[in-house]
């Protein structure tokens, strides 16, 4: 056998995505089999080379003597298409990447851009044409994700069906394609998810819904918020870490009713303030740390810290100004105003 096969078979494994365990299940071997094959140690047995072949999409040739060909080829021809399209040339490139599949039958990437071509082309046609159209895009999404193991087109082909799905109001379907979607470049499968339940619902329950949303996408933000800013603290990055909390207090302020966001919006002050002193900014720091815990106090007053169980949020903010983690704080420490701070 070729000595260039096991070296392309572990081209194509991890072009595919695929892992060595994953690709021994698919062909009834031992992972360690699949490990020798890609080492040179042995080679697949011969009656084994057509169902490699299929699984890669390739021919039994193209393992002995492979080149990247197809890949670049293929490439070229999306290229071309894209080319035809942004040039108002979307029935041509259609036309091309048909062709194409010919030549690659079950490329998951030509598959997906003749979809996605379909699927804009239902833009600019008449009712019965859209209608055929987005059928074609429909059917070509879902082959495409049969014939992947590419998790970032498999998310974008079922963004796509949702929205072919919410289109022919089918809220069913388009629920059960998103529930499959895993956030990807450019694709917000909690946001399609808001907008299926707006097209669906009444106003009120849309809007109550789509409000649910809302604050759980803030309430993410808030979180990712706290890590940048902890992260240019601890990278010693105060002016950063200040701009970063100062953004996330504005965004957080306008959405904190009912004092829902008051806690995290006393750590964010919290730590602007840290970062002033860090700065030696004693005057803006004692001014965030008097937010801080007007802030927490508020959010403890609302009811919404929970359980009298639990230590409230002032408690909480109190201890962390006292203790050896914020020794920045100590050349205010003994001053009447942090005093003042600590006997809230």
């Amino acid at each position: 056998m070729s000595v260039n096969l096991s070296k392309i078979i572990t081209s194509l494994r991890k072009e595919k995505g695929y892992t060595q365990e994953k690709l021994s299940e698919m062909l009834g071997v031992s992972t360690a089999a699949v490990s020798k094959w890609e080492t040179g140690n042995s080679y697949p047995d011969i009656f084994l080379l057509p169902k490699i072949a299929e699984i890669f999409n390739v021919s039994v040739d193209y393992l002995f003597d492979y080149d990247s060909s197809v890949s670049k080829n293929v490439d070229k021809i999306i290229s071309a298409a894209e080319a035809l399209r942004k040039g108002g040339e979307i029935d041509e490139a259609i036309s091309s990447l048909s062709r194409a599949l010919v030549h690659y039958p079950n490329n998951d990437r030509l598959i997906f851009e003749l979809a996605y071509h379909n699927f804009i082309s239902s833009w600019h046609k008449n009712q019965d044409k859209r209608k055929e159209a987005l059928k074609s895009a429909e059917k070509g999404f879902i082959l495409a994700i049969q014939n992947t193991c590419d998790g970032k087109l498999a998310a974008k082909a079922y963004h796509f069906l949702t929205v072919i799905a919410v289109n022919q109001l089918d809220y069913d379907k388009a629920r059960e394609y998103n529930s499959h979607v895993v956030g990807a470049e450019g694709i917000y499968p909690r946001v399609d998810k808001a907008i299926i339940d707006f097209r669906q619902f009444d106003n009120a329950k849309s809007l109550e819904l789509s409000n649910k949303t809302l604050y759980e996408i803030i309430t993410e933000y808030s979180l990712l918020e706290t890590w940048r800013v902890n992260f240019f603290i601890s990278h010693k990055e105060p002016d950063r870490a200040i701009f970063e909390a100062e953004r996330a207090i504005i965004i957080l302020d306008k959405f904190n009713e009912n004092e829902l966001f008051g806690n995290e919006l006393s750590v964010f002050s919290e730590s602007m303030a840290l970062a002033y002193a860090m700065n030696s900014d004693y005057e803006n720091c004692m001014l965030q740390l008097e937010k801080a815990v007007d802030y927490a106090d508020k959010y403890d007053n609302s009811g919404c810290s929970g359980s009298d169980e639990r230590a409230s949020s002032v408690k909480s903010l109190l201890s962390l100004l006292g203790s050896d983690a914020r020794k920045e704080y100590s050349p205010i420490r003994n001053t009447k105003r942090f005093a003042a701070i600590l006997n809230k």
